[in-house]
């Protein structure tokens, strides 16, 4: 009879510990999100793995899409991607090729997560825990809101660079803590600045100007 016990408790201690390591966007959804604005929401880490068969090691790594929230689910509130999701592993860029979503999980253990989720393989990408997803359900902004992350290390993902895969890391320094943020409006790719004119078309512009205004006031005059 101890015997039997003892199995019971270390049966019991591994559902536990199994449960704390489930990927937050494997939980079931429910009904529908009100419907609002697009949001573009982004998820940030420090991290490494592979993108199209090449290593990379402790880069930033940041993943974004635009979400249109009548497209939602509760429970486990969801919002898949309208048009592209970007991504960008230090200063190299690509999309992903698969369905992706933005998640947030206020049930999740060891405590409520976001993050973005990959539809196709079914499966985290890269997801933040964090108190303050416990009321949040993805209509409007928030963030940034940064604490331990959540990968599914070895999991490939379809981009245009190739595979995106993230690894586990113990010579990472950065790594362990992501970023979520939700911005309310946001469109387009997060990662593109506004295109300033270089310096040399500035100064052929100006120059431009300067003789098209001589020349008017020669014909005024």
């Amino acid at each position: 009879m101890k015997h039997v016990t003892l199995s019971l408790a270390v049966l019991s201690m591994l559902c536990v510990v199994r449960l704390a390591q489930a990927d937050p966007f494997q939980l079931p959804g429910g009904g529908a999100v009100a419907p609002d604005a697009p949001i573009q929401y982004l998820e940030t880490a420090y991290g490494s793995g592979w993108l199209g068969g090449t290593w990379f090691s402790d880069q930033l790594v940041q993943i974004a899409f635009v979400g249109d929230t009548a497209t939602g689910t509760t429970g486990t509130y969801s919002i898949n991607s309208v048009g592209t999701t970007y991504l960008q592993v230090g200063s190299t860029t690509a999309t992903f090729t698969d369905t992706m979503a933005v998640f947030d999980n206020q049930l999740s253990s060891p405590m409520p997560a976001a993050g973005i989720g990959d539809v196709t393989v079914g499966g985290s990408v890269l997801d933040t825990f964090a108190p303050d997803f416990g009321s949040y359900n993805l209509i409007g902004g928030i963030g940034p809101v940064s604490g331990p992350e959540f990968i599914n290390s070895g999991l490939s993902f379809n981009t245009t660079a190739g595979t995106f895969i993230l690894e586990a890391d113990p010579l990472c320094l950065n790594c362990g803590t992501s970023t979520f943020t939700a911005i309310a409006g946001g469109t387009g790719d997060p990662f593109t600045p506004p295109k300033v004119p270089e310096p040399s078309t500035l100064t052929l512009l100006g120059t431009a100007l300067i003789v098209g205004f001589i020349g008017l006031r020669k014909r005024w005059s």
